[in-house]
């Protein structure tokens, strides 16, 4: 044991943990120990799963695109993003349907035992009631599982493709030909590279919200209709009527805030922005490159001077 303590080990046992510990994340146990009792190095990091490394998403993702060109299909990378994946996308869906659907099983039981506390439901025994009150504690669980194993899940998909979609830009960017890759500009593809790659990953773990919003909308108004009858339309009137003045309230925030604090010429797109750096840094370079060209051409003449002048003296003494 170093003067650290005991070390974690390199390879994680996520792939050999149970269904508990994958649920419950218990399988981070040895990391969590070793963070508790000093600070965390990069040694003391879990090595990359396999399905986490860069070379393995980027040849899943062209794997994918050269299905379709193979199939005579249509460049498409959004059909290539599905069917790389996919499954792993629709998979994580299952746990955020799981978490809304019982987010609105626990009101139901809340409002069960209130009317049996306050006496107003005289049909619920007492093990009923009990009932209720376990299924109260298992459904938060289950919930609080879900929506955990949904978010680790989203943020791991986004980091993989946004490696992925980094790692191939990259490879179709060093095929071209120093023309081509001139006339498309250092700047926007380092612009695809960093900035777009990484607002994909970002949108991945919301695109659930496309169903995911129409479907707890829908539920949150048939429960309203059950328990307000035809009056839960108003509620779902005002709602809906205030959705156009909330757009249109975001967009002015957005234009006051980009009068207020407009960006620089240079920096308005992605791309000025990169070239912008990539000229400020590679300028000082080209000036320090010149620099020491013209003091290694003086230091050369200096010392010619020097050993000639030393030359002519040891000829004059002779």
């Amino acid at each position: 044991m170093s003067s650290r303590g005991a070390k974690p080990p390199h390879r994680s046992s996520e792939k050999t943990a149970s269904i508990f510990a994958t649920l419950y994340f218990t399988w981070l146990s040895p990391l969590l120990a070793a963070g508790a009792s000093q600070p965390l190095e990069h040694d003391d990091l879990f090595d990359l799963a396999p399905d986490d490394l860069t070379d393995h998403n980027v040849a899943r993702l062209e794997r994918a695109w050269n299905r379709r060109a193979e199939l005579g299909k249509p460049p498409s990378f959004l059909r290539s993003w599905n069917d790389a994946y996919g499954l792993q996308f629709w998979a994580m869906g299952a746990f955020k349907f799981i978490s809304d659907s019982l987010l609105f099983v626990t009101p139901i039981l809340i409002n069960k035992l209130i009317k049996y506390v306050s006496g107003f439901d005289n049909t619920m025994d007492k093990l009923t009631a009990y009932l209720c009150g376990v299924a109260l504690f298992l459904i938060s669980v289950v919930q609080s599982i879900s929506l955990n194993q949904f978010n680790f899940k989203g943020y791991r998909l986004a980091m993989q493709v946004q490696v992925a979609i980094g790692q191939m830009v990259y490879k179709q960017a060093l095929a071209l030909d120093y023309e081509q890759r001139e006339r498309f500009g250092i700047g926007a593809i380092v612009s695809h590279m960093q900035v777009d790659s990484t607002k994909i990953a970002h949108t991945v773990p919301f695109l659930h919200l496309t169903w995911s919003a129409p479907y707890q909308l829908a539920l949150a108004s048939y429960m309203l209709y059950q328990y307000l009858g035809a009056s839960s339309f108003m509620a779902l009137g005002v709602f809906v009527s205030t959705v156009p003045f909330n757009a249109v309230a975001a967009v002015y925030n957005m234009k006051c805030a980009a009068a207020e604090h407009p960006p620089p010429p240079a920096l308005a797109g992605p791309a000025s922005r990169v070239h912008l750096r990539a000229e400020l840094l590679r300028r000082p370079l080209i000036t320090f490159a010149a620099t020491h060209h013209l003091l290694s051409l003086l230091t050369t003449q200096v010392c010619d001077g020097h050993h000639g002048g030393t030359r002519r003296a040891c000829q004059a003494h002779e």
